[in-house]
Order: C-alpha cells, then sequence, then structure tokens
C-alpha cells in the first residue's frame, strides 16, 4: 500500500529532502519512530534509505523491502500473458488434424450445373480437388455456418480464398496469413465473420491440384474427442 502525501519543510529541502510517497507492505513492519517515504531499488544494489536521516537501514529491511519489490513486479507481469490464447489453442487443434486427419476426399465444382459440395466444421480435414482451367485450378465448396461467429478457414497449401453468400454477396476476410506460430503445416489462415446460412468458399486459381481444408470457429473450447 502506498501514500503520497509527505511535504518538507523548508529547512528539510535545504538539507535535500523530497517531496515522496510512503510504501507499506502489509507483511513488513513499518519503523515506529522512521516511517518509510523512499523506496530506492537499483541495479548496482538496493538500499532503503530515510529522507530525513543519512543513515541507510539495516541489511534486514533493505532485504525485505527488495523481496517485496520484487513480488510486486512478478504479480504485474503475471497478468501481462498472452493476448490471445484461445487463437493458439484453435491454432493447435487445426494443426493435428491437418496432420492426422481424420480426413475426406471433396471433388469441387463452379457451381454451375451442379451445386458445390459440402464440407463441414466438424474437426475433419478435407482434401479438396481443384478443376483444371485455362488460368488455372480453381473450384467452389459450400459451409453452412450453424451460428453467427468468427470461423478460421485452415488450408495446408497457400491458396487464394474469395467467400460469397448463398445470395452472391461477397463476404470481407477480416485477417488472411499464410503461417501459423508453431504450425509449419498451416499455409493458409484465414479469419471470416459468417452469419448463420449456406456460404460458398471458392479457392484458385492456383497451380495446386489438391490440398487440404479444415474450418474451426476462432473461439471457445471444443470438448470433442481426437
Amino acid at each position: 500500500m502506498s501514500h503520497c502525501g509527505f511535504v518538507p519543510t523548508p529547512a528539510e529541502l535545504s538539507h535535500g529532502a523530497r517531496v515522496s510517497c510512503s510504501v507499506h507492505a502489509p507483511s513488513i513492519p513499518t519503523h515506529p519512530w522512521r516511517p518509510l517515504h523512499v523506496l530506492a531499488v537499483s541495479v548496482a544494489g538496493a538500499r532503503a534509505w530515510h529522507t530525513r536521516s543519512p543513515i541507510p537501514w539495516s541489511r534486514t529491511m533493505t532485504k525485505k523491502l527488495l523481496a517485496a519489490f520484487l513480488l510486486s513486479t512478478a504479480l504485474v507481469s503475471a497478468g501481462c500473458g498472452d493476448d490471445h490464447p484461445e487463437e493458439e489453442g484453435v491454432d493447435a487443434e487445426a494443426c493435428e488434424h491437418l496432420q492426422e486427419g481424420p480426413a475426406t476426399a471433396v471433388i469441387s465444382n463452379m457451381g454451375t450445373n451442379n451445386p458445390p459440395p459440402e464440407i463441414r466444421a466438424d474437426h475433419r480435414r478435407y482434401d479438396i480437388t481443384l478443376m483444371s482451367g485455362s488460368e488455372g485450378n480453381q473450384g467452389m465448396v459450400a459451409f453452412a455456418a450453424s451460428e453467427a461467429a468468427d470461423y478460421v478457414i485452415y488450408t495446408n497449401a497457400d491458396v487464394p480464398l474469395s467467400v460469397t453468400t448463398s445470395s452472391g454477396e461477397a463476404v470481407e476476410i477480416e485477417e488472411s496469413t499464410s503461417s501459423s506460430k508453431g504450425c509449419t503445416d498451416i499455409k493458409g489462415r484465414h479469419v471470416v465473420p459468417l452469419t448463420v446460412g449456406t456460404h460458398y468458399l471458392t479457392f484458385g486459381p492456383t497451380s495446386v491440384a489438391t490440398f487440404g481444408v479444415l474450418i474451426e470457429e476462432s473461439h471457445g473450447d471444443h470438448g470433442h474427442e481426437h
């Protein structure tokens, strides 16, 4: 606990006294005649000095004050952890499924003559084969979002992605990266806000013929068996 309010007299100012704050730790007893007004901690060596006296406190009190200071610093640091623990958890799970499956093979189309095949956010890797064309390989799949949320679309190849609603309206991709910290198998990571309903994911054009796709919600624990 700290308190700022010590105001030295003119005479004290002439001797180098300063306006300062007192620091009191519950586990550290204060001196009955010399209340601590200044806590000075330095790299060269920690010493607590009383502003009214040129005599340094005892080594025991210095150690106690230094220990209290370091403890408070550690507690503050403990609260400054990773800002995105849930996202990293989702990435770790996606990495596992991209590597180990389970997997389902899907042949995409462009939805002209037949409806595109559906993939789901069911902790499964979908190995999508694209259609060949003059501009490169390209294909479309459908995804039905069961709830309005941000979804992460993972791929194990760097493939262009665009998303539209069932009515053809473009959906903005909030974030797109070609890698993920801690998982070299993730070559595409796209965060997309989706409303409830069917959406179409179009991959390509690209030189890649077949690649894996996995969809996960970007928040919360999944609580499923691998």
